[in-house]
């Protein structure tokens, strides 16, 4: 009963760092005492440790629209499935691309494996290709930056909603990680 009880309290402590003057500083204020929390209940426990540097500007554009972007624009809209909205509303509204004369082997090779071919049904009944939607991890700098800014409108514009509106009481200190979530994302 001791050892069920004991793991019950196992706690993850999370944070980002950044190296200043060799020293490691942590974007989560409350990361420190978490750990010290964490390592004072669980004596004697195994566990791991995983450092990695993640200086990519992609990483940042990932991290931004999936931790803060397309929770919130979920929750504006009323609904409770994430993937359902970026897969069947975002990505189909801003990542459609064209394909020219409908030959899906003009789909330029990057994102051929992993995008979804998009079929239309024409006057004579025939089903034709139309475009393709690729997946956001095939997209370059630009273009992800282009398709969050589209989301951002969309949230903004369409939804009438806002960054942190899904964090509910802590909307003010979301808006502030999201803000610098956005800055490294270096999305204009």
């Amino acid at each position: 009963m001791e050892q069920k009880n004991k793991r019950s309290r196992i706690k993850k402590a999370i944070s980002e760092f950044r190296i200043i003057g060799g020293r490691v500083v942590y974007s989560n204020d409350e990361f420190e005492h978490d750990f010290k929390t964490m390592k004072d209940d669980n004596e004697g426990e195994y566990g791991e440790a995983h450092y990695e540097i993640i200086n990519s500007v992609q990483h940042f554009q990932h991290k931004y629209l999936y931790g803060y972007l397309l929770p919130d624009i979920t929750h504006a809209m009323g609904e409770t499935d994430s993937e359902y909205v970026k897969q069947f509303i975002l990505k189909p509204k801003f990542l459609l691309w064209q394909i020219p004369d409908g030959d899906f082997r003009k789909i330029p090779s990057k994102h051929m494996s992993g995008c979804r071919i998009c079929t239309n049904i024409n006057p004579d009944g025939e089903e034709v290709v139309i475009g393709y939607i690729p997946s956001t991890s095939k997209l370059n700098f630009d273009e992800m930056a282009k398709f969050i800014q589209d989301c951002e409108n969309f949230l903004l514009l369409d939804c009438n909603g806002s960054v942190g509106m899904s964090a509910g009481s802590k909307q003010d200190s979301v808006q502030v990680e999201a803000l610098r979530a956005r800055e490294l994302a270096k999305i204009a």
